[in-house]
């Protein structure tokens, strides 16, 4: 079937450049059109859906307001390289806040295993230092890119659970919430920028002391309890936080 065909033209189906958008989103976000590569021209695209240029210049300049386009002025639009994105407003999982856009994560399992907890890690836990621990290590990635190294410690009676779960594809609050029938009420997050050491300049494939956001998590339970205490390293070029804030204003003195 071709991509025109694809298009729905009946009556009540929504505007075409809101379709052709979409099926560009989609190829983009699928990883059909990686980052940096060169979309087709606007002629191109006329042919290729039928439709108008007008229609083809509209959806462009919706996905380039989403930032997953940009245009270089005589050589073309190209593919922005994706970032991963969270909003710092709500507690959730990278994998959680991708899904709420399309974008699928996969997570590269690299340890779990127990061991003892060292200081920061014992203080940030509750616990005495030397106490075992858990401590589950993954590279995640998103459209086939690294873009976090994660170190996730946990206390020692999660070891099972996490071991019959499908670390690779689920978030770990998805785990910790489904499968352990925990209520994960808050969390306490501290970020700063670093520069990648060797290990993790290797595993993000970045170059050695590359800037990064280093981001420490403790999260705890409805009861306040430490459930999780997290070390992650973002890449700067394709991570991202957002978040909404609200100016508080002084109440207003009475005229004298």
């Amino acid at each position: 079937m071709s991509v025109t065909a694809s298009l729905d033209r009946a009556p009540g189906s929504g505007p075409l450049y809101a379709q052709v958008k979409a099926h560009l989103r989609a190829r983009i976000v699928g990883g059909a059109l990686p980052g940096r590569s060169r979309l087709p021209g606007e002629h191109a695209l006329t042919a290729e859906y039928g439709v108008s240029r007008i229609t083809v210049r509209q959806a462009l300049k919706d996905l380039e307001d989403e930032g997953l386009i940009f245009r270089v002025h005589g050589k073309g639009t190209f593919v922005s390289q994706p970032r991963a994105t969270q909003d710092l407003t709500h507690l959730q999982g990278l994998g959680e806040a991708m899904a709420a856009i399309g974008v699928a994560i996969f997570n590269e399992v690299r340890a779990l295993e127990t061991l003892p907890a060292e200081a920061s890690v014992a203080r940030a836990l509750g616990i005495a230092a030397g106490t075992p621990v858990v401590h589950l290590s993954r590279l995640r990635h998103v459209a086939g890119q690294p873009v976090s190294l994660e170190a996730s410690f946990l206390p020692v009676d999660t070891l099972a659970a996490l071991r019959r779960a499908d670390l690779a594809r689920r978030d770990l609050y998805e785990v910790l919430e489904n499968d352990m029938d925990l209520v994960i009420g808050h969390a306490e997050v501290a970020i700063e920028a670093r520069a990648a050491d060797r290990e993790t300049a290797r595993a993000l494939r970045v170059a050695e002391h590359s800037p990064l956001l280093r981001l420490e998590r403790r999260t705890c339970d409805r009861e306040g309890r430490p459930v999780d205490f997290d070390r992650i390293h973002f890449r700067g070029d394709a991570f991202r936080y957002q978040l909404r804030i609200e100016r508080s204003h002084a109440p207003q003195q009475e005229p004298r």
